[in-house]
């Protein structure tokens, strides 16, 4: 067996290896002794900062430096959040959290101000060159495989590729210890441009250029082989889809974080830049939806729809190429999308969820397709969906790791093919992993990395009593196998949706029917077969909540947390009723009879989708009424106004309604989305006597109280019917007439036409 170059530590590549070496390690030394110790002079506040150390590397850990400094007697001076006198000294010592001393330093009139003393901790930027050096060794291997096509055979790697590394990271070290490129400015550019909207356009073109020939090849392929029920299976599926929405239209305008990101692709303000950071293309789908809609959310509902239809195109695919037969393939993929236990799974609030789902999924039928016919361009499709996947969502991380389990239970035979399989399917998550650790080492901020900060400086990741683990497994479980189910059964004898979900029921149940006509004897599993296929779904179940179920964050946070679970659910529960039909001997009786059953646990499920399904919609209505009588009332607002809505309704009167997302910040993306170019500054939503909602990016705290100044505000009052009105006299709570600072007429122009971007994206109440 090839088992690739190994070059001989005597070669003449290795001799000049080891003295490119020995160069570098004599320039990093020179370089660390002739960094100058770091010295800050500057003025603040009209007195004069001088603060120094002694040297400007820690060498070894444990290894201290002293620093001292002066300041003028009116600045007051914290470093690393401990107050200091205005002179002295101290011996510092650099740890892996905190490698140069912060100082804070505010002036007699407030003013406030940070400086760093920058000092060079060499372990720390050891450990640096390390994770970047297996970033680029990561890099390295997807070049390789991408290049050669070899799977089948060892990975080469000999001693100068080793002394390769040692160069590398020697040069990384060098370069650690000067201005002109250091890890922190590429994390810092890198930072940027995953921020950029025209980053996520590129991940929305190269998923366009890298899956769409895959796709025709796969139809290609099906077409080739005569794998008619397999097409009908997949046409089947666009038309469950379509029926599940028919009832609802796509007009519904989205939930918080649809108009969070909408604005943020309108304009770059928002929050959502500093999540990109770690998240870099969790807007991919968004982007298309604005491409396809740009003046409603139109977009997001086809494209939502889009993504249901592909989760079950792919999940009905990787189970075919698992050998199970169409029909079980069928049943089980409707399971997968019925399964009751995702809290909003037809809301546009899942549509970053279904995304992360779909490119996993998609992930897995490309590696699956890989194995088999190996192609850079399927393999370009694996990589490109398992970074979709993690560069959206960090849920399916623990599900990626048992993935590999596929291939190895179906193949164990493949050894060398199965263990490049492995590392081609680990390499870009860990990619991810090694990238967020950077960014943590270099102390630029992502999203979570306070979260995790927090979890590890509380101890909540040590070590904990058995029974805790236990009872957090067990609720997992009980969630999956019971309560899911309890709440189907709930809405199904509650619901309005009857005929819907005995139609959709009985179209599944003719594609069922034509699917059992077409099976023979041969196709269908053991009962060993079936046994481990109900085992390995029950497993599952349990990565499929992924890290999510480690924090207490999350833990009651359904929506999130069981947006995988069904892919385990679902194939455990066609498990289940196999095994129970399997007494049946005559197999024209027992497909039957298993398609009763499946069908039958469908309805419940269904009847629960439908309801939550119109929830969201009247949800979704709700808010657009609300916003319709804004605009109606208000068509145009001076820029800088502060536009506050004030209601007597609670947080949980206003959650019935399904309006309480108005209350999380979104308020001013959302004005800001419906009024398009007013380019507002400040709006949010009071609760009378109780508190107001601000948005982040008010300079400023507006108090409702009877002596503040309203003069550049303009309220709105919500009734509990949700009817909405412009007052133009303050209630007498904040001081009624007496207040006479209050005007908003001056402030708002009534005759200007509704804004044309209210006229199609609130369409829905427009109608009403």
């Amino acid at each position: 067996m090839n088992t690739g170059p190994r070059l001989s530590l005597h070669s003449p590549t290795a001799y000049a290896l080891l003295a490119l070496i020995a160069v570098l390690l004599v320039l990093l030394t020179l370089a660390i002794q002739n960094t100058p110790a770091p010295r800050i002079e500057t003025e603040f506040g009209g007195a004069t900062v001088e603060i120094r150390a002694d040297r400007a590397w820690a060498l070894l850990p444990g290894r201290c430096v002293r620093i001292s400094w002066e300041f003028a007697e009116k600045l007051r001076v914290s470093v690393n959040n401990q107050d200091i006198a205005n002179f002295g000294e101290m011996i510092y010592c650099p740890s892996s959290r905190s490698t140069s001393p912060v100082f804070d330093i505010v002036a007699a009139n407030g003013d406030r101000t940070t400086v760093v003393l920058d000092i060079r901790d060499f372990p720390s930027e050891l450990i640096t060159c390390l994770v970047f050096l297996v970033i680029v060794s990561l890099l390295a291997s997807a070049i390789y495989y991408l290049w050669t096509e070899r799977i089948n055979e060892p990975f080469p790697i000999g001693r100068n590729h080793i002394l390769m590394l040692l160069v590398f990271l020697v040069l990384c070290l060098l370069c650690q210890t000067g201005d002109l490129f250091r890890i922190n400015s590429l994390l810092n550019m890198l930072s940027e441009v995953f921020s950029s909207r025209a980053w996520q356009a590129f991940g929305l073109l190269l998923a366009g250029l890298v899956f769409t020939p895959l796709i025709f090849q796969a139809l290609r392929a099906g077409l080739k082989n005569n794998s008619r029920e397999d097409l009908v299976a997949i046409g089947a599926f666009l038309l469950f889809m379509l029926i599940l929405y028919l009832p609802f239209g796509f007009d519904s305008v989205g939930h918080w974080e649809t108009w969070v990101y909408r604005q943020y692709l309108e304009s770059e303000q928002s929050s959502v830049s500093s999540e990109l950071v770690s998240r870099f293309w969790t807007l991919v789908p968004h982007v298309l939806s604005n491409l396809i809609s740009p003046q409603s959310f139109l977009g997001y509902h086809l494209v939502n729809f889009l993504m249901f239809w592909g989760k079950l195109a792919l999940f009905y695919g990787i189970l075919r190429k698992l050998n199970v037969n169409p029909l079980y393939a069928f049943l089980t993929t409707l399971l997968f999308m019925v399964y009751p236990v995702n809290m909003s799974l037809m809301s546009l609030r899942n549509v970053m969820l279904n995304y992360s789902v779909l490119s996993l999924l998609a992930a897995v039928f490309f590696c699956l397709d890989y194995a088999e016919h190996p192609s850079r361009l399927r393999l370009a499709g694996v990589w490109l969906a398992i970074l979709l996947n993690v560069g959206s969502y960090e849920a399916g991380y623990a599900i990626i790791a048992v993935i590999p389990f596929l291939w190895w239970r179906h193949r164990p035979r493949r050894t060398w093919r199965n263990i490049n399989l492995t590392v081609i399917w680990y390499l870009f998550p860990v990619l991810k992993l090694a990238f967020l650790m950077l960014l943590h080492l270099e102390n630029i901020a992502f999203y979570g990395s306070t979260l995790v900060a927090n979890a590890v400086d509380s101890e909540q990741l040590t070590l904990k009593p058995i029974i805790y683990y236990v009872d957090l497994i067990a609720g997992v479980y009980r969630h999956t196998l019971w309560y899911g189910w309890r709440e189907a059964l709930s809405a199904f004898s509650q619901s309005e949706w009857i005929m819907p979900v005995i139609g959709t029921v009985t179209f599944a149940g003719i594609i069922a029917a034509y699917l059992a006509r077409s099976a023979t004897p041969k196709m269908f599993s053991s009962k060993r077969q079936i046994a481990i296929g109900l085992l390995s779904g029950m497993l599952f179940i349990l990565p499929s909540v992924g890290v999510l179920m480690w924090f207490e964050k999350y833990n009651f946070d359904l929506w999130r947390m069981y947006i995988y679970v069904p892919v385990g659910a679902a194939i455990a529960v066609i498990g289940l009723i196999l095994l129970f039909c399997s007494l049946i001997e005559k197999s024209r009786l027992r497909n039957a009879f298993v398609i009763c059953v499946c069908l039958t646990a469908m309805i419940p499920a269904l009847a629960r989708l439908y309801a939550q399904h119109a929830h969201y919609v009247n949800s979704a209505n709700n808010k657009s009424a609300i916003l319709l009588q804004i605009v109606e009332q208000a068509p145009a607002v001076d820029p800088e106004v502060y536009i506050v809505l004030v209601t007597e309704m609670l947080g949980t009167e206003l959650r019935v309604k399904g309006v309480s997302e108005f209350r999380t910040g979104a308020f001013l993306s959302v004005l800001r989305v419906v009024y398009q170019d007013a380019d507002l500054k400040h709006a949010f939503i009071c609760i009378i006597d109780k508190r107001c909602f601000l948005d982040q990016y008010s300079t400023q705290a507006f108090h409702l109280k009877q002596n503040t100044d309203y003069s550049n505000a303009v309220i709105f009052r919500l009734n509990d019917d949700l009817s909405v009105e412009l007052l133009r006299e303050l209630p007498a709570e904040l001081g009624g007439s007496v207040n006479v600072s209050y005007n908003p007429d001056r402030l708002i122009d009534t005759s200007a036409p509704i804004p044309p971007r209210a006229l199609t994206m609130l369409a829905s109440a427009r109608r009403d």
